[in-house]
């Protein structure tokens, strides 16, 4: 299969997956429900799994079949405290919380990514919480210290010359390690 059948053929789970996760936005480090559905949407897939100690992290490898770059993809899962209007059937269940900065999507695209990625190797980083905001340049040290650590982990079979890619609802970063 190409990548776009692929895509298409996950489209409807991963709708579900980001309508499941929007209801139950948690805030902070501890986001026991968004880990659950993470963990459940990549149940069966061939990867290395784990979870964060003290924090509700999920990080999942797939070790590709072939020689290349290691691409290392993440983003956030946290949501935000702000009340939803009650528009939609998979409007948030948690008074006061919803995801108002897109991190179910974040969280549902990179189970898509990692789904579909054949003969590659990757890593997928869920981290629970985002730094303050785009503009702050605290943001970026974070993003910078986060990347360092998670390519200072990654697979010793990974080659030099990784991508690393951050799904983020401001501008976008990939770069070369």
């Amino acid at each position: 299969m190409t990548l776009r059948e692929d895509a298409t053929e996950l489209a409807p789970e991963l709708v579900a997956l980001r309508r499941a996760l929007h209801q139950v936005p948690e805030i902070g480090l501890d986001l026991p429900k968004t880990q659950r559905l993470v963990l459940d949407a990549l149940d069966g897939l061939p990867l290395d799994v784990s979870t964060g100690r003290g924090l509700s992290s999920v990080t999942a490898v797939l070790r590709g079949g072939t020689p290349g770059p290691a691409v290392l993809l993440r983003g956030d899962m946290d949501a935000l405290p702000v009340q939803e209007p009650d528009r939609y059937d998979f409007a948030s269940r948690h008074p006061g919380v919803m995801h108002a900065c897109g991190h179910d999507l974040h969280t549902a695209g990179l189970v898509g990514g990692i789904a579909a990625a054949h003969g590659l190797t990757v890593e997928a980083h869920y981290q629970p919480e985002c730094p303050p905001t785009i503009n702050d340049p605290a943001e970026y040290e974070f993003t910078a210290r986060t990347l360092r650590e998670l390519f200072r982990r990654r697979p010793r079979s990974s080659p030099s010359g990784d991508v690393s890619i951050e799904v983020t609802t401001g501008p976008t970063h990939a770069r070369r390690a």
